[in-house]
């Protein structure tokens, strides 16, 4: 590991865009307990966090074996970054529910 950097940078970049995941999750948890009140409501937007997972899945693995492994962590990163930032937004439950999806 220590001779190939490539493979370091590769693997500090994961572990980052990892806790910055998790961080993601936590707070977006929060931010629905706090606008809500209600654990049910919580419960609704983590199982929705997980939908575009379970639809994109499929098809992921077929995208990175035809395209650039580089260009497709790259763009996938700066797709995952817009609802972080639509996060800055939201009022209510409903709309975080839908960021969330995307």
């Amino acid at each position: 590991m220590r001779k190939n950097n490539s493979f370091t940078l590769y693997l500090a970049g994961q572990g980052i865009s990892g806790l910055g995941d998790s961080i993601r999750f936590i707070a977006v948890t929060m931010l629905i307990f706090n606008i809500t009140g209600s654990g049910v409501s919580t419960a609704l937007g983590v199982v929705f966090s997980t939908i575009p997972n379970i639809v994109a899945s499929p098809f992921s693995g077929v995208l990175g074996d035809r395209t650039n492994e580089r260009r497709l962590l790259a763009m996938v990163d700066l797709v995952r970054l817009l609802p972080v930032l639509l996060l800055l937004y939201v009022n209510n439950a409903i709309q975080i529910y839908v960021v969330l999806i995307l």
